[in-house]
């Protein structure tokens, strides 16, 4: 594989640096590229919807907690 500059795939995305490091990483992790240069790769070409990944990335990390009672519900 050929050399991987990341700033042709930041301006063909439109995605800052930071934002970047997080999205490949993503992308390694759930196993949708087998290396960081394949992901950097199949980004650029438009294989995946960004702002889909980071919906999924945010989601990740959303947890579901229970509501919590409220003092009205108490003194009922």
């Amino acid at each position: 594989m050929g050399k991987v500059f990341i700033e042709e795939t930041m301006i063909s995305t439109g995605v800052n640096r930071v934002e970047m490091v997080g999205l490949i990483a993503f992308i390694k992790r759930s196993g949708r590229a087998k290396t960081v240069g394949e992901a950097v790769n199949r980004l650029e070409n438009g294989e995946f919807d960004v702002s889909e990944l980071q919906e999924l990335m945010v989601q990740q990390y959303e947890l579901n907690r229970p509501v919590m009672n409220t003092e009205q519900e108490d003194e009922v």
